[in-house]
């Protein structure tokens, strides 16, 4: 059954409304998070998948969601101008950067979306925002290098381009097809019962004993 999701405030999470749990709050001004990938390194050869929940307070900031290599970055979530979305790929080690980005009308602010962008070992590139397909661009290359870190809130150390929250942030280390997408989007998981899921960031709690 090819099912829809109610975009916008209605979407629950775990059956509770979106937004009514804990999440990782980013002021104007804040510093990112560089998680960095632990010990658990990861190729970006077999495709790639990041999601989250985000609910953005100020619209066309920039980076909210990056993957770098041991001398840059890899591949990033943006919101560059007022609703739109963009995925960036940086297919080499200089850049060479493409971006697949929705119409620019998607988002709006003070709402809570989950958004999703998945790479394909060929170089497609997918966007999909709450379990839909909003942009897509076949040809946009594979993400560079071996993952060694994962900002959140932008795509440097110094100043968050972010300002707003996040929730559930979850990277896999292959293509996550629409329905794969759709299936878990809407709930927590045990990160163990997923191999290809690498980061999960459920940021829900104070400690992070139940994160991967």
């Amino acid at each position: 059954v090819n099912v829809t999701p109610i975009i916008g405030k209605s979407i629950k999470f775990n059956g509770a409304p979106v937004g009514t749990g804990f999440s990782l709050a980013f002021a104007p001004g804040a510093t990112p998070i560089d998680v960095g990938a632990n010990t658990n390194t990861f190729s970006n050869s077999n495709g790639i998948t990041v999601e989250g929940y985000f609910n953005f307070k100020s619209l066309g900031s920039g980076a909210f969601l990056t993957l770098r290599h041991s001398s840059g970055i890899s591949f990033e979530l943006s919101n560059p101008v007022q609703g739109q979305i963009s995925a960036t790929t940086y297919s080499c080690p200089g850049g060479c950067l493409t971006s697949v980005s929705t119409p620019s009308s998607k988002i709006s602010s003070n709402t809570w979306y989950h958004i999703a962008a998945s790479v394909a070992p060929s170089g497609g590139t997918k966007v999909y925002i709450n379990g839909v397909l909003a942009a897509q661009n076949g040809n946009t290359g594979i993400p560079f290098g071996t993952v060694t870190g994962i900002i959140l809130g932008g795509n440097n150390t110094t100043t968050a381009s972010f300002v707003g929250n996040m929730d559930e942030i979850r990277v896999w280390n292959t293509e996550r097809s629409a329905n794969e997408i759709f299936e878990i989007f809407d709930q927590e998981i045990v990160g163990s019962s997923y191999p290809d899921l690498k980061r999960y960031f459920k940021l829900n709690q104070t400690a992070s004993t139940n994160n991967k």
